[in-house]
Formats: C-alpha cells, structure tokens, sequence
C-alpha cells in the first residue's frame, strides 16, 4: 500500500540511487508533499506530488502528511516558521497574500543564491529549480527539468521577446540545457555560479563581467 509523505523540514534533498553519495537530482520544500512507490529500511522511493518528480530520500527523514498547505512563502528568501527556516517557495497551512508583483521582481528575491545542481532554495539552487520556485509563487506549475519546461507555453520569436518569458538554451548537439527569466527585452536572471543578471542577445547570454558568450539561445517560450 502507498503511502503519502510530507516534507516537514526546510528542505529534503532527492537522490538518483538509495545512497547517501548518490548526486542530488532535486529537494523537496518545506511542506511539499509525496507518495512513496519503494519501501526499505534505510531509504524511500517518493514521487513528488508537485511535479511526479521520483528519486530517493532517507527514511529517517520521513513524516506523515501534517497539514494542507494554503499559502507560499515568497516575500522574502525565507521566513521563519516556530523556529524551522522555510525557504522561498515552501508550502505553508495558512494562506498567503497573493504574489501580485511581476514574476520578475520575485526572481530578484533571490539573487546571489549560489548554484547547487538540484538545489531548489536560497542556499542553492539550479537554473531549472529556480524557474520552478518563482513560478510556483505565482501558482504556475513547470516541470522540474529545463528540457521539460521547454515543451510549454508557445514559442516567440527574438523581436516579440518581453519581460517574463522564458529563455532556452543548448548544447552543440542541439539539447535545451540552461534556462533563464527575461527581466527585460536585454537582459535576463539566471542560476549560473549563482543567481545573475546578465546581457541576453539572439546569440545567447554574455556574462556581465568577463563579456564572454556562455550560453547559445535555442529559443524563447511564453508561458501565458
């Protein structure tokens, strides 16, 4: 029989394999919730109900579902919640105000985050966590990889590009790998090293401070 977990900690990390060195693919949030598909003694196969997202977490880690949550943290980079850290998108049991600002001026909240792969908070985060985190915050839920978040909305072309869409970038052989937030038609916010701004042009991203090329632009998506 499955059973259902709850994230009551600021922040689970998800691994690839039942082991303790086994690379973190993603983290679950306080307050976000899961299905466990693979019971053992040391370690659980969940599957994230957020996003279907699947991966293993300690057992020593688990807890029952506490509460339904009603609101997000997104005001700040975190809020402390009876002494627990919640980080920027966690789920809380009371309701929020509603995350009236652009997304843009959120994604700004978390500048000089540093990047962690599958990181998905302040303290870490990678380019597709973070689209995820501030789209949650605006109640918009992507998909977890950068690859998967590519195949919605629609596509724009380069001259109709505005603040809020989304930008994709490849690799040589043609695969979406990175994605950044216009924060305007010039510039874009990324987790790259950490959380940037830097130039966007229909070449790709320049980094701000060596004006290197670091990443090609495959194409631009406009969610809604």
């Amino acid at each position: 029989m499955e059973a259902k977990g709850q994230c009551v900690l600021s922040v689970i990390p998800v691994r690839s394999e039942a082991k303790s060195k086994a690379e973190i693919v993603t983290q679950l949030l306080f307050g976000e919730t899961y299905t466990v598909i693979t019971h053992g003694t040391e370690w659980l196969e969940i599957q994230i109900d957020f996003d279907g997202y699947t991966g293993w977490i300690s057992a020593n880690q688990f807890s029952e579902p506490q509460f339904k949550a009603a609101g997000i943290v997104f005001k700040d980079k975190f809020e402390i919640i009876e002494d627990i850290i919640v980080p920027f998108g966690g789920s809380l049991p009371v309701q929020t105000e509603y995350a009236n600002e652009p997304i843009t001026t959120l994604a700004k909240r978390l500048l000089g985050s540093p990047y962690l792969w599958g990181g998905k908070t302040f303290m870490g985060i990678d380019c597709s966590g973070f689209m995820q985190v501030i789209h949650k915050a605006k109640s918009i839920a992507l998909p977890r990889d950068a690859s998967q978040q590519a195949k919605l909305g629609i596509e724009v072309g380069f001259q109709d590009r505005k603040p809020g869409d989304l930008a994709f970038f490849g690799n040589a052989k043609g695969k979406v790998n990175h994605v950044g937030l216009l924060v305007s038609q010039d510039e874009i916010i990324h987790a790259s090293g950490e959380v940037r701004i830097d130039p966007f042009s229909i070449h790709g991203i320049v980094h701000a401070s060596t004006g290197n090329q670091t990443h090609e632009l495959f194409e631009i998506r406009r969610l809604k």
